[in-house]
């Protein structure tokens, strides 16, 4: 049984969860020495006043999932009797709910380099997150039908999006190139780090590239698009998380109010 084996280290476990470097760095810089039976959960109240010197609520959340992730695969692997991390309270998040005018895709459009160009677009007309995006195959995408398929989403069940005019004319255009299955064969990372510098290049600081997935939930919503249609398209499992992205300008308001009337009513 692993607690009577001190000497393995809490990096030795994110590392096995996590291979090829997919964890947060943080996570490994500020456990580089301690051991599994050294984590308490006060230890892992320091690592939350750490990290919120630096970066947000959402973000040191993130992180305390994957701890807390790993150390469930340590009980099961029976290595530790009890998950630290369970005993600490995660930070409440405000929600963001930022999104892309029209005007705004443009300007990033005609702003990015060329390889950044169909996976902006993409994004925004179909909502995938970046790692769904990345992990898209060909075998994924069906050019004759107009759909692709996501087979693993974030609540691990497939999900069958359209593709509009644009995500189909942009997939269509994409050169499949030899021997690589995957659209788009980039790393999360280089994309995330890429379009952040171009939001800060335009100005746009309040923008991520989880706000392209929000784009196109909340243009769906400005349209009028069922509550459940967006639900099924975002891959939701609740309506209440589809509600979100319901950000109506004073337009698409002022056109709703305007069905009441009763056009016989005199005026």
């Amino acid at each position: 049984m692993f607690w009577n084996r001190p000497s393995i280290k809490v990096n030795g476990l994110i590392q096995k969860v996590y291979p090829q470097g997919r964890v947060n760095p943080n996570l490994l810089q500020f456990f580089e020495n301690r051991r599994l039976n050294d984590v308490t959960p006060l230890v892992i109240e320091s690592f939350k006043e750490h990290r919120l010197k630096t970066v947000s609520n959402a973000s040191v959340n993130r992180e305390l999932a994957a701890l807390k992730h790993c150390f469930n695969k340590a009980i099961l692997w029976r290595l530790v009797r009890e998950n630290p991390v369970k005993g600490v309270q995660f930070l409440k998040e405000t929600p963001k709910d930022r999104y892309l005018t029209y005007s705004e895709e443009a300007l990033f459009v005609s702003e990015v380099p060329d390889w950044l160009k169909p996976i902006i677009l993409i994004a925004t007309n179909t909502g995938l997150r970046l790692g769904e995006l990345t992990s898209l195959t060909w075998s994924n995408v069906d050019l004759n039908q107009k759909v692709l398929t996501v087979m693993k989403s974030k609540n691990g069940l497939p999900r069958v999006i359209p593709l509009n005019g644009i995500a189909y004319q942009v997939l269509n255009s994409v050169r499949r190139q030899d021997n690589q299955e995957r659209i788009f064969p980039l790393s999360n990372s280089w994309i995330s780090h890429s379009f952040k510098r171009i939001c800060r290049k335009l100005g746009l600081t309040d923008i991520t590239f989880h706000s392209l997935r929000h784009t196109f939930g909340s243009r769906l919503a400005q349209h009028s698009i069922n509550v459940f249609a967006i639900q099924r398209l975002m891959g939701h499992q609740s309506v209440v998380m589809s509600a979100r992205y319901s950000h109506h300008d004073i337009t698409s308001l002022r056109s709703s109010v305007e069905q009441l009337i009763n056009v016989n009513w005199p005026t």
